[in-house]
């Protein structure tokens, strides 16, 4: 107590050696000062003996006797709890490895919990209830081992449902692959059925150029096509057929109740004519037995297999053991349920037990406490007087300079000057905090340079994810295509109309020709009508290669007239063709309408089909707008031809005047001294005629070549149609990758 009253200064911060050596420091002192209070709790201890002693009597019943059947009862009860938690995550094992640990685990607990009771057991006063509790834990096993069998079937079920699945995904690819090349056969029929028609038309010309009686024995050829047209009917709606059933069995396999199974499971069956109907067409024309094995393989997947090749059965056990497990686990809970209550029943008794020993004990610390508070009051007079002189005006004064130091290095003030006199445990503290100080010091920068690394790695985490977004923006905009066939036989009908139509045009360049010839033999004619009387000879020749012109004239008419007809037979093939892809669309929209409505009742399950039904009709839709444009542009090139039609007829007109002209030329030769003025009127109105000749000759290419305008307009049209089909077809083909990935 030498350093009562010494003034307290604020020590350097160099110095911090905790290790340093205390001599006579506040142990020592208080030692000393309270040796007196020591004798004093001699006699407090020796009052207390006698009290303490009957009081642990009481405590040792309580410990020995009491606490021990609580404790086993409480470990009883977190036992039962643990199975109560365990059956759930045995139920939900996704694993074999899972569901063997959690059933190792719930064995183990039973174990224990079977332990628990029969160490309980001799430490109850009524062994009834020792027995119930027996009894209740042994109905667990049982529900255990046949939940636990149950997950085990389930888990055997899943895989093979996972197998069903990707065999339906196979089925799908293999139907794919197999329709594909149909369609591409059909494409060729039809251009086969196209080459025939020409050589057949090509035969028409000989035989009537050679006088020949015709053949129109066309039947076959008429019904070539709509026999094409049928067969890819019966593909496209055996294509579609499929797709829908394996949809279905695919939305039956992830049913979650038995009612919604059930509409799966009718809808399949009424579905089937989808498939068999179209099979039985394509069966007529060729062998399918590939698709055939691929129908019955969809037929024993939803109506005819058993539970191990029928997906919808085999969901339909997974559904009711899956409502079997739930019953067994609400089972556990009832029986752990009951345990519980056993249980605490038990611990209620034991606390009634302690509830009367605690009373007793409470008398016997009365008594004690009234001898300890006469002692008592001695050692606080001698306390007062210890703690008033040494403790409070000495230590406690120099501790609360410390405390403020540490408060306010609490709040931050880092500069804080630490009191550090003396050479007792009080300095040693201040030394202690003035080195915590020092270390709130540097682990303040480090928090700050911490907190600057997780402001930078936050901004690299945004600039991340701005750039998975932009990246996923990108990746997005693709389209479908279905009716890529239709539009290439569309498209061929359109080069074969671009064809006629080059070869009129050349038909016509050659009446130009003509016409030319013609205008120059009559210009001839003219330039020598002074020298008729000395070249009537000539004048006849002239006037015999005009007449040989005139008919060559009349020849390339009709040949120009045969092939305008052509051209207007090919116009009504294709606008034939285009009523048959217009029947298709809105067949095509007919069948999205009730994949749209299937969806619908599949709920959530249908929602990626209700996307695909829906890009379905927009195409359907799209297509029969550009059928109708294409209509629009068959109608003006019809128009055309007509055109050209009445103008080839006002050509073969003025070319027969021109032939009765050259006759009256040949007539009046021999009257040429009287008839030098006829003939030179006459011969100005044959090259008028002639002029006429040439006029319509390129009205009639000028008609042809907007006519190949035309067909060029129908061939862009039908491109832009099969480049949005491609763009869509694309965007489906992504849009099912994804839903084979989720």
């Amino acid at each position: 107590m030498n350093n009562t009253g010494t003034p307290i200064q604020n020590a350097a911060d160099d110095d911090l050696n905790l290790d340093r050596e205390i001599g006579f420091g506040i142990g020592k002192r208080l030692l000393l000062a309270f040796g007196s209070v020591g004798l004093l709790c001699v006699l407090v201890s020796f009052v207390s003996w006698n009290g303490l002693n009957q009081l642990s009597e009481t405590q040792n019943a309580i410990s020995e006797e009491k606490v021990p059947v609580i404790i086993s009862s409480l470990i009883l009860a977190n036992q039962t709890s643990q199975l109560v938690a365990s059956a759930p995550l045995l139920s939900s094992a996704s694993t074999d490895e899972e569901r063997q640990a959690h059933m190792d685990t719930i064995e183990k607990t039973i174990t224990d919990a079977n332990q628990g009771v029969s160490s309980l057991a001799p430490l109850l006063k009524d062994k009834k209830q020792a027995e119930a509790l027996q009894a209740k834990l042994q109905q667990i096993p049982p529900l255990v081992t046949r939940m636990n069998e149950i997950v085990r079937q389930m888990q055997q079920m899943e895989a093979r449902r996972n197998e069903l699945g990707k065999n339906l995904i196979s089925l799908r690819e293999i139907s794919q692959k197999k329709l594909d090349p149909m369609t591409s056969g059909v494409n060729i029929s039809m251009l086969d059925i196209s080459e025939k028609w020409l050589t057949y038309i090509e035969q028409v010309l000989e035989q009537v150029k050679a006088g020949q009686e015709v053949d129109l024995a066309t039947t076959e050829l008429e019904m070539a096509p709509l026999e094409v047209t049928k067969f890819l009917k019966a593909v496209l709606g055996f294509k579609s057929g499929a797709n829908l059933l394996i949809g279905m069995l695919l939305e039956g396999s992830q049913s979650e109740t038995a009612e919604s199974l059930q509409k799966v499971e009718e809808g399949f069956l009424q579905s089937i004519a989808s498939m068999a109907s179209p099979l039985s067409v394509m069966a007529q024309s060729q062998d399918v037995p590939e698709l055939e094995k691929l129908f019955q393989e969809l037929l024993t997947l939803g109506s005819k297999g058993d539970a191990t090749n029928n997906i919808l059965k085999l969901r339909r056990e997974q559904l009711k053991l899956r409502n079997e497990s739930d019953a067994l686990l609400n089972q556990a809970r009832d029986v752990s349920s009951a345990l519980s209550v056993e249980v605490d029943k038990i611990v209620a008794d034991l606390k009634n037990d302690m509830d009367g020993a605690v009373a007793q004990n409470h008398v016997s610390a009365q008594k004690t406490m009234i001898a300890l508070v006469v002692v008592t009051v001695i050692s606080i007079l001698v306390v007062i007087l210890v703690g008033w002189f040494y403790v409070l005006r000495n230590l406690v004064k120099r501790l609360m300079i410390l405390v403020r130091g540490m408060q306010q290095i609490a709040r931050g003030d880092l500069s804080t000057r630490v009191n550090r006199n003396g050479s007792d445990e009080i300095s040693m503290m201040g030394s202690a905090l003035a080195l915590l100080r020092n270390g709130l010091r540097e682990a303040d920068e480090l928090k700050k340079a911490q907190e600057e690394q997780q402001k930078r790695a936050e901004e690299e985490k945004k600039a991340q994810a701005q750039k998975l977004a932009d990246d996923f923006d990108m990746a997005v905009g693709q389209s479908l295509s279905i009716l890529s066939e239709s539009l290439s036989d569309i498209r061929n009908k359109a080069v074969s109309m671009n064809e006629i139509s080059r070869h009129t045009l050349s038909e016509t360049q050659e009446v130009t020709q003509a016409s030319q010839v013609m205008t120059q033999d009559i210009s001839s004619v003219a330039a020598n009508t002074e020298e008729l009387s000395r070249s009537i000879t000539e004048i006849s020749g002239q006037v015999a290669n005009s007449s040989q012109v005139a008919n060559e004239a009349v020849s390339r008419a009709a040949n120009l007239n045969n092939n305008i007809e052509r051209l207007k037979e090919g116009s009504e093939k294709i606008e034939s063709v285009i009523g048959l892809i217009n029947t298709i669309a809105e067949q095509t929209n007919l069948l999205a309408l009730n994949a749209t409505i299937e969806a619908s009742r599949a709920g959530e399950a249908g929602k990626g089909f209700a996307v695909v039904a829906s890009e379905v009709k927009n195409l359907a839709n799209q297509t029969a707008s550009a059928i109708d444009n294409i209509s629009e542009l068959i109608g003006s090139i019809q128009n055309e031809i007509a055109e050209a039609v009445e103008a080839n007829a006002q050509i073969t007109t003025i070319i027969s005047d021109i032939d009765q002209l050259s006759a009256g030329i040949a007539a009046a030769v021999e009257e040429q001294s009287a008839a030098t003025a006829e003939i030179s009127r006459t011969v100005q109105n044959t090259a008028t005629h002639v002029n006429t000749i040439s006029e319509r000759v390129v009205d009639v290419a000028d008609a042809i070549k907007n006519n190949d305008e035309k067909v060029s307009e129908v061939l862009e049209g039908v491109s832009s149609i099969d480049d949005q089909s491609s763009k869509l077809n694309q965007e489906v083909e992504t849009f099912l990758d994804d839903m084979r990935k989720a």
